[in-house]
């Protein structure tokens, strides 16, 4: 049998810490609509943001689901993307020790490599169009 792994407690991290990784959480889900379409990834950061937020002794968010239809990540603005890319990374640079669900680790590494990719895009995108502005 393997060894159980010992996860510190969300409770031990400092109040600020906790609200910080609370705000990174719900920028997760509140991207939902761009989340993929296997719901787990929702899910799992579901489940993360209501152990957080008991740690901040806040009551769960009211449970939604995602809109009408899915959208492709490449369709969220450059502002959402922009905040979204700096959740995801606050998550896995500073509170992965403390998710207990490595489907959330999982979900949040292939979001963040899918999201970085679609910014530098982005920015190249806008930087070519930037250019052939000046040279007009």
């Amino acid at each position: 049998m393997p060894p159980t792994r010992h996860l510190p407690d969300i409770t031990d991290l400092p109040l600020d810490d906790r609200r910080i990784a609370g705000d990174a959480i719900e920028t997760v889900i509140d991207s939902r609509d761009y989340l993929p379409k296997d719901s787990t990834l929702l899910m799992v950061a579901t489940r993360f943001g209501d152990d957080i937020r008991e740690a901040l002794e806040l009551p769960a968010l009211e449970r939604t689901g995602r809109g009408p239809q899915l959208r492709p990540l490449h369709e969220m603005g450059l502002a959402d993307l922009d905040r979204l890319d700096k959740a995801v990374e606050t998550l896995l640079g500073r509170f992965t020790r403390y998710m207990d669900d490595p489907d959330l680790i999982a979900g949040l590494t292939d979001l963040c490599e899918k999201v970085s990719v679609i910014l530098i895009a982005v920015k190249d995108r806008a930087r070519r169009e930037a250019d052939q502005e000046a040279r007009a």
